[in-house]
């Protein structure tokens, strides 16, 4: 569930292989080798059922409709990269169809409980619903907030450290990624810095 697999490879099935009745939710399957999903014939009654929104970029999973991977209404990935959080991970672009894709009351694990952020610690939704796949995109907030972060009423040496050091940790709650090239880096703190200096 919310989960991205994207660049995988095998034979068959190089994003999702299964041998029994399996259920996925709210995950982009993209860019494998092998095609996305794959069935064992030797498993006991395999199957595949969707749950809220995922999004695939073939026709081989069961159930759920082709996506494109990338373009107009694509799925839209970046490189794989060091985003914030304990692992790398592959953020989604601003023209990504996997933004506010989840529907109203199903960002769940299966069982019904609400997930509440993403693989890196990211508070799920930052927008209107939560994004599909392991990553969710921060919002921008408005430039009051983007800019004093530490509440003081104006632009100052602290606002700077806290925000690289909260996108740093992905303790964020404002947005990183200034650059949009899918990965938080120090052009993204110089932007920062450019787009709130003057401000008070």
């Amino acid at each position: 569930m919310s989960t991205t697999f994207s660049g995988n490879g095998a034979v068959h099935g190089g994003g999702f292989f299964y041998d029994e009745a399996v259920t996925v939710q709210n995950t982009i399957m993209t860019n494998s080798i092998g095609d996305n999903c794959a069935v064992s014939n030797y498993g006991i009654s395999p199957s595949l059922t969707p749950l809220g929104e995922n999004l695939v970029d073939d026709d081989s999973c069961d159930g759920i409709a082709q996506t494109a991977a990338t373009g107009d209404g694509g799925i839209n990935l970046g490189p794989l990269a060091d985003n914030g959080g304990p692992t790398q991970t592959q953020a989604l672009l601003s023209t990504s169809v996997a933004l506010d894709a989840v529907p109203f009351g199903e960002c769940t694990l299966p069982e019904g409980t609400e997930l509440e952020t993403d693989q890196r610690g990211v508070t799920r939704p930052q927008g209107d619903a939560c994004d599909v796949g392991a990553f969710e995109l921060e919002v921008t907030p408005e430039p009051a907030e983007q800019c004093d972060l530490n509440g003081n009423g104006r632009f100052d040496l602290r606002d700077i450290v806290k925000f690289a050091l909260g996108c740093r940790l992905a303790k964020a709650t404002w947005l990183c990624d200034l650059t949009d090239d899918g990965h938080f880096n120090a052009r993204d703190t110089i932007l920062f810095v450019k787009n709130c200096h003057g401000w008070k």
